[in-house]
């Protein structure tokens, strides 16, 4: 059992630059069972030569939860319980971010290919009706901070924050050659919905539409892309899940015993820690 509670795992392999820890830290037992405290440490494989200067990350004070014999908020019985603290969350995605994992060039978005004629009508204004509609883009996603994870107070609400990042689209009118066409900034907030399955320890984590505040950092001659910034909206909401991707390659400590999620919830008082039952 405590072999699966316990663990220490290369992600490089999966494409996630970045090795994981979880070594035991504590163990308890009382009159409602045995209590297991994990440590967590996220290491990038790698530095990215264009990775922001990251020293910290966002991290909430809490505690080892105490585990009763009901759930938090239903007050239902349970036989297993797994928490996660945002700095699970936060120390993966700073990690990653140094790694430049992070950063992405992207030629589609949900499968459809980004031109600059489907940008002319997302964007309009920005400059792209000065191609052809065919002309490919790529668009630059380029992070200055570390995005991070925020747990509601109660419930199982969770939001991920993107601070400053870059969004650089560029059309090829020819091969090889790339005109800058809009450079935006934008900080950038959605809700996640986040589950985990005990049973094999795995993490999922799914973004909802995304709130943006832009602001233009550069366009190219002629064209005013004022008008063209709220359609960032749904370019970014397209974004985000290729940003949590690789934190659902995060092994996590896990039972092998079979059964259903219950509840999933923060409790009041350890607002740091998302727990599923």
């Amino acid at each position: 059992l405590l072999a699966g509670l316990a663990l220490s795992v290369d992600l490089s392999a999966s494409g996630i630059p970045m090795m994981v820890d979880l070594p035991i830290n504590s163990v308890c037992y009382d009159a409602d069972g045995l209590t297991l405290a994990n440590d967590f440490q996220a290491t990038p494989t790698q530095t990215s030569p264009s990775a922001p200067a990251i020293t910290d990350y966002l991290t909430t004070a809490g505690s080892v939860p105490t585990f009763g014999p009901t759930t938090a908020i239903n007050g239902v019985a349970y036989d297993f319980a797994l928490g996660i603290d945002d700095e699970l969350m936060n120390q993966s995605l700073a990690a990653l971010t140094i790694a430049g994992a992070l950063d992405l060039d992207l030629s589609d978005l949900g499968g459809s290919p980004l031109t600059a004629g489907a940008l002319a009508l997302t964007l309009p204004g920005a400059g792209f009706d000065a191609f052809p509609a065919s002309t490919p883009v790529t668009l630059r996603v380029r992070q200055t901070t570390a995005p991070a994870v925020v747990f509601a107070a109660t419930g199982d609400a969770a939001s991920l924050l993107a601070g400053n990042q870059r969004l650089i689209f560029l059309a090829e009118p020819a091969a090889g050659v790339q005109v800058p066409v809009l450079e935006a900034g934008i900080t950038a907030s959605a809700a996640l919905t986040i589950s985990i399955d005990p049973t094999v320890g795995a993490l999922t984590i799914t973004p909802g539409a995304a709130t943006v505040s832009p602001t233009s950092g550069g366009t190219i001659a002629g064209a005013n892309p004022t008008g063209a910034l709220g359609g960032l909206n749904a370019i970014v909401t397209q974004v985000l899940p290729l940003i949590t991707q690789p934190l659902s390659g995060i092994p996590l400590p896990f039972t092998g015993a079979s059964g259903g999620v219950i509840e999933v919830s923060v409790p009041g008082a350890i607002p740091s820690m998302l727990i599923t039952w």
